[in-house]
């Protein structure tokens, strides 16, 4: 049987299934012009961004295995809120040209390290990492939905998500590359444990 050629990528939803470090931050420190979706404006709190980070290593075992590194602005339209992606990079050829075509996220490649705990990656920003620190309050098998809203020319793309996993509160050292380095340390950290991500349903 010939193989299947490394841009063909699955149909909607995906499902992954690995493990996950995420963080959050309040900040001024990006461009205040940064680019959201038409409609769309930035989620502030007396003037301070909404940030949200994630290192994802889904596994064999989904519909596609590699290394992810994502960082996103929340958004809002009215009562709506949702997670626009300006940086995001894998190490699959796969899952950066279903991310691009199926939902416009602009997936680039990078350099990962396999690690049994943190996660490091060469991304074309510079370097990346996060290590897990000691201890951690556990919180159960928890699930969460989100919303990702992409630009993409005149119009916005928009996909449906919904992760489960087992939820430690956590404090993680994250490095980011810049200008993500601007952003200092996150206000909230957790590890996410046999994770099950369904995305684009």
């Amino acid at each position: 049987m010939a193989a299947r050629p490394e841009n063909v990528f699955p149909n909607p939803p995906w499902r992954l299934r690995g493990r996950a470090f995420a963080a959050a931050w309040f900040s001024r420190a990006l461009d205040p012009a940064l680019a959201v979706p038409a409609d769309w404006q930035p989620l502030a709190i007396g003037g301070r961004r909404l940030i949200g980070a994630v290192w994802a290593d889904w596994r064999p075992g989904g519909d596609l295995a590699y290394h992810e590194l994502a960082v996103g602005l929340v958004v809002r339209r009215g009562p709506a809120l949702a997670v626009t992606l300006p940086w995001i990079w894998v190490d699959s050829e796969t899952s950066r040209a279903g991310g691009r075509a199926l939902w416009a996220i602009p997936k680039d490649l990078a350099g990962f390290a396999p690690q049994e705990t943190g996660f490091s990656a060469q991304t074309p920003l510079g370097p990346a990492s996060v290590a897990p620190g000691a201890g951690g309050l556990r919180l159960g098998r928890r699930s969460f939905g989100f919303a990702t809203a992409q630009p993409d020319g005149r119009r916005t793309v928009m996909a449906r998500a919904r992760i489960t996993a087992d939820l430690t509160v956590t404090r993680d050292a994250w490095r980011l590359p810049p200008p993500l380095d601007r952003l200092g340390a996150p206000f909230l950290m957790a590890r996410l444990d046999d994770a099950e991500l369904v995305f684009g349903d």
